[in-house]
Order: C-alpha cells, then structure tokens, then sequence
C-alpha cells in the first residue's frame, strides 16, 4: 500500500514538471469593485487642557458719575461784632499872638457829614466823625479862616491835630502917658489908647 501511494505521489510530480514550462503568464484581472465603508471607530478620548492666554490690555476708563445731590443747609452761624465806623478828631487852636488863645472858632468838615464843633477857653476842639477822609475848615471873625487837608479818620481811633491862627484886627494898648504933670500926693491922669477889635 505504501508503494503504492509513493508511486503516484511521483507520477504527479512528473506531470507538474511538464506541464510547467509551457505555461505562459495570464493577463491582470480587473480591479474588484470597493468594499462597503467600515463602520465608524469609537469617539477619541478628551485632550488635555490647553494653558492660559496672556492678560487683555487694560480697559478705557469710563464716563465721569452724575454730580451728587446737594448737601443739607447748614446752621446760621453766630452773629460778628459790629463794625466799628466812627473816629474822634482831637484838636488844640493856638494864635500868633503871644497870651492869646483862640476861643470860639467854629470847626466844620468838606465833605459836610452834618458834624460842626467850636473851640473851647482852653482852645480845644473835639469831633466825632465817620471813618473817612475830611479837610477842617477853621473859622472866626477874630482869625484868619484855615483849612486843615488829609485829615484821616479810621474806626475806632483818635487822632490830634493842631493849628496856629493868625489874628485879625487884634485889640491894641498904646502905653499910658501922663496928660499933665502932677506933684507928690497928687492924683495922675492917664490916658490910654485902644485900636483894633471888633
């Protein structure tokens, strides 16, 4: 039985190596139509996240905010003291002539503020007037009118001021002189001269 089997194993063999070199190469067959599409895979898995971005530039700034509403009136405060307006003219008169002491001048002001004063047996005068500045107008039948200019007045102060006044037609003694001559224990005549004087 195995001879037998080994006998044809060799018959075919042969046969095989006859017929192999009178085959001649066979033309390409046609492509095969496309398969059907796969199915889809299954989703991927999530990927890492990704790193932060640089910071955005800063904003414009926004519009100014309405005004506020106004605040509540406060309490009145206490009142000030009051304004001292008033100052006080000292004046003392003199005259040219020695012993003589200008009594009864009369002292106004330019600008006129209704104020008028007269000088006393001492020659004295006093004034209270607004604060300001006046001119003195001095006058007398028995002296030469004066002005006295710049006279300044501030509140609450005093200011002297002083004048020398020029006589006007002044009374005159010539000295006595003996109308007769006269012995001892006899009464003297004397006659004296006045001139001048209103």
């Amino acid at each position: 039985m195995r001879s037998r089997v080994l006998g044809v194993f060799v018959f075919a063999a042969a046969i095989a190596a006859l017929a192999l070199p009178g085959c001649g190469g066979g033309s390409d067959g046609v492509d095969g139509k496309d398969g059907l599409p796969g199915t889809a895979g299954k989703d991927g898995v999530n990927g890492t996240n990704g790193k932060d971005g640089a910071p955005g530039a800063n904003g414009t700034n926004g519009a100014d905010g309405a005004a506020g509403a106004a605040g509540e009136k406060g309490d009145k405060g206490d009142p000030g003291d009051n304004a001292v307006d008033t100052g006080v003219v000292n004046g003392t008169l003199t005259s040219d002539m020695a012993g003589d002491i200008p009594e009864g001048v009369t002292v106004k002001t330019t600008p006129d503020v209704g104020v008028t004063s007269t000088s006393d047996a001492a020659g004295a005068f006093t004034m209270t007037l607004p604060v300001g500045i006046y001119v003195l107008n001095l006058s007398s039948p028995n002296y030469a009118s004066m002005d006295l200019p710049s006279i300044s007045v501030t509140g609450g102060a005093s200011i002297a001021v002083t004048a020398k006044l020029t006589a006007v037609n002044p009374l005159v003694l010539t000295a006595p002189v003996a109308s007769k001559p006269v012995g001892f224990g006899a009464a003297a005549q004397f006659d004296i001269t006045v001139s001048g004087g209103t």
